[in-house]
């Protein structure tokens, strides 16, 4: 007898339509994930109206709200630190200034430590008991100022990028140009990108239900009649039919899986360029640096002033003492 008996062929085809299900649940949850991510309704006609008009008031905020503060932060620092050179010139000249003391410095602690190990012992007591209670002082104040300048120049590099933005007239330009850029894309780009996007996810979902609904309806049917068929055995082309027909509804999920990741991944690229337009700034083809330092640029270029100023005075009196010990014990030594 030929054919295939219908045990056989129900249990052959019967674990596809769960199959079919589940991935169908698995792709609609990763679009639940992005509506739970964006706080988006269940609704997705409204997804790309909704993001679009979230986009351009987060972006308004920003333009309206970010060059005021870099050039407020520019102009109260010109009024405490007038000069003719730019502010980033003035601030590196305070800074080199005191790298170059700090460093002198270190020098002349050196050469005093070298002469006290070598020659404390053949010291006057009044010039040796002079030194022992002046050495661990002048040990922890040149330790001090190395730290203090070592602090300041680390965090004059660090800020580099943002006082160059914030604190020259080229940074200003280049700012400018960059939220112009940005505008044209919010405005211009975006909507169209997200929409079009936002549409064809949905196109896959509605598919994907659609499919889902004929798996039920194809599952029941082939169940219906296989079983009200007299004899235990179905033709092997109809067996093999429907076995074709769950193996392309895989095939169609797997291709929709597939896309979708990629939509995914484009819409996720979008989003992420949209936080960085309203919550960065940067100079054409420089990195973008976040808004909250550019705010703090105030703050940072008045502490590193105030620092390198300090790390200078406080250089001077301690090589003033370097420099009289060091001739106190050169005098001896020409005497040993």
């Amino acid at each position: 007898m030929t054919g295939v008996q219908t045990a056989i062929a129900l249990a052959a085809v019967q674990g596809f339509p769960p199959a079919i299900q589940d991935l169908v649940t698995s792709l609609d949850k990763e679009l639940d994930r992005v509506q739970e991510q964006h706080a988006l309704p269940s609704d997705m006609g409204q997804w790309a109206d909704i993001l679009t008009i979230r986009l351009q008031c987060h972006f308004d905020m920003f333009t309206n709200a970010t060059p005021y503060a870099i050039t407020r932060s520019y102009s109260m620092l010109r009024e405490l630190y007038p000069g003719d050179a730019d502010l980033t010139t003035l601030l590196r000249h305070e800074v080199d200034m005191a790298k170059q003391r700090s460093s002198d410095l270190d020098g002349l602690w050196l050469q005093f430590k070298m002469l006290y190990d070598g020659y404390l012992l053949h010291l006057e007591k009044a010039d040796r008991e002079v030194m022992l209670k002046a050495y661990p002082e002048l040990e922890r104040l040149c330790e001090d100022v190395t730290t203090r300048a070592a602090a300041l120049v680390s965090s004059n590099k660090g800020w580099a990028r943002c006082f160059d933005l914030v604190l020259t007239e080229g940074g200003h330009q280049g700012f400018t140009q960059t939220i112009d850029k940005r505008r044209a894309w919010t405005t211009e780009a975006f909507p169209g990108a997200i929409a079009r996007l936002v549409e064809e996810l949905h196109l896959l979902r509605r598919e994907r239900a659609r499919l889902s609904q004929e798996t039920s309806a194809k599952w029941d049917s082939t169940l219906t009649q296989w079983f009200v068929r007299s004899g235990d055995r179905l033709p092997v082309a109809e067996f093999c039919t429907a076995l074709v027909w769950y193996m392309d509804a895989l095939k169609q999920l797997t291709n929709s899986g597939e896309k979708q990741k990629d939509l995914l991944g484009k819409i996720d690229g979008l989003m992420r360029f949209a936080k960085f337009s309203t919550t960065t700034l940067n100079l054409p083809g420089q990195a973008h640096i976040p808004v909250r330092e550019l705010r703090q640029a105030f703050e940072q270029f008045d502490q590193q002033w105030t620092q390198a100023r300090r790390v200078t005075e406080l250089c001077l009196p301690l090589m003033d003492a370097l420099k009289r010990h060091v001739a106190t014990i050169e005098a001896t030594r020409g005497k040993v």
